[in-house]
């Protein structure tokens, strides 16, 4: 990549890596909250029982909140970026917006089944902070990520499917506000990969201009979890076909749908190579739109690749630092430079257009990882 020698340049790279340090800080300071919540949860109750039962508890989540994830920020600069984040990310959340979903009303009662797999019912405790949302980057603000966070001041339950311990799909907020918006955009035929508890093809089914929605799903152990425990309480279901077979093999056939909306993978790392599968087929389906869960997130993780190339270009990596990736990392990195390093970048305009969502979408469908 080409960095054309002038300060501004340089001085908004340097801005735009020092966001990005703090995003990748702020990512394992979240993660720490999430798996050890004992000591902040104590502290609110604590602070809680002084204060007339929680009368300012969106206040003391942020405070608390706020003081956990500083103690993993190294300077002045990320304090203030945190400062922010803690001023759009955090919410208290409203049983209301939950309990009355269709979905979560016909699966409130508890259920168990055989085997390895089992349907439960877990819960959040009162003022348990969890992510509720896709990831949100500010592209106008030098990519500043925003990771929704809420809790509940009572008792939260949410259904789970879990293979022995293991709790591999779940319909929380998360999982709710995560689909709101392509169920909103869906309409006519609606093609679906991946099952799961079959919450977005339920919900798709019980809209009026949904008229049929089939869903691909290769694991028979879901399908038959979905048909024997969830699929008779809910309504529509007479819309909803389930065809047993590999995402992948299904979309080699003539394909007849208005929309795919795609959600095989657990997370952004693991969704990545999928999506980027994915994106090279849209072309093969002419005006079929597509949809992806987490795709805001996913494009985040790419974009974070993006920032490294970035900082080994400023630091001199040469063509043959490139030639042999050992690792993942390694491999989406020698991926981007072979596809950037004749690229100029000659002012800030080219390099925010570099960056942004629209021009990641456009490279991921051209590099193999």
């Amino acid at each position: 990549m080409l960095i054309k020698d002038n300060l501004t340049i340089k001085n908004k790279i340097l801005q735009l890596l020092k966001v990005h340090h703090f995003n990748m800080n702020l990512s394992d300071a979240l993660i720490g909250l999430f798996f050890d919540q004992t000591s902040l949860l104590n502290s609110f109750l604590d602070q809680d029982k002084a204060i007339n039962k929680g009368s300012k508890s969106l206040g003391m989540m942020k405070a608390l909140i706020h003081s956990k994830l500083a103690l993993s920020l190294s300077n002045s600069i990320q304090k203030d970026l945190l400062n922010q984040v803690m001023n759009a990310s955090i919410k208290e959340l409203q049983l209301k917006d939950y309990i009355g979903n269709p979905f979560y009303q016909a699966m409130k009662s508890s259920f168990n089944s055989s085997g390895k797999w089992k349907l439960v019912q877990e819960s959040y405790k009162p003022f348990q902070p969890v992510i509720c949302g896709d990831v949100i980057t500010l592209e106008h603000g030098d990519f500043l990520d925003i990771t929704p966070i809420g809790y509940f001041k009572e008792k939260f339950s949410f259904l789970a499917l879990k293979e022995r311990d293991v709790t591999w799909m779940s319909i929380t907020p998360f999982e709710i506000e995560t689909m709101t918006v392509p169920l909103a955009k869906v309409r006519g035929t609606v093609l679906a990969l991946g099952l799961g508890l079959g919450y977005f093809a339920s919900m798709a089914a019980m809209k009026d201009n949904v008229d049929k929605v089939i869903v691909v799903e290769k694991d028979k152990k879901v399908i038959d979890l979905y048909r024997n425990y969830i699929q008779p309480l809910l309504p529509y279901q007479n819309k909803i076909t389930i065809i047993h077979q590999d995402a992948f093999d299904f979309l080699n056939q003539k394909i007849k749908t208005d929309h795919i909306f795609v959600d095989i993978y657990r997370t952004a790392q693991d969704g990545l190579p999928l999506y980027a599968a994915f994106k090279k087929l849209e072309n093969k389906f002419g005006d079929i739109e597509f949809h992806y869960w987490l795709e805001d997130s996913i494009l985040g993780l790419f974009r974070r690749y993006l920032m490294i190339y970035l900082e080994e270009q400023l630091q001199g990596l040469k063509h043959e630092n490139y030639q042999s990736p050992k690792t993942i990392d390694d491999r989406v990195l020698s991926e981007i430079h072979h596809l950037n390093h004749q690229r100029n970048i000659e002012n800030i305009t080219g390099l925010q257009s570099w960056l942004s969502k629209e021009n990641m979408k456009r490279m991921i469908v051209d590099i193999n990882i």
